[in-house]
């Protein structure tokens, strides 16, 4: 877990510290994304792709 204090330091709109921070959250996207959503992601991709 990061410390706070660490994080508290960072300036959060650095273009570097927002691509690692999407580096880092990229790999369980997807996932996280699937159960945050209830599984409505793959719904609405299909929907989407359907409507292009």
């Amino acid at each position: 877990m990061t410390d706070t204090s660490e994080t508290a330091n960072e300036d959060i709109y650095d273009p570097a510290f927002v691509a690692d921070l999407f580096d880092r959250c990229s790999a369980n996207y997807r996932r996280w994304s699937a159960v945050s959503s209830f599984g409505f992601t793959s719904i609405w991709r299909r929907q989407c792709v359907a409507r292009l």
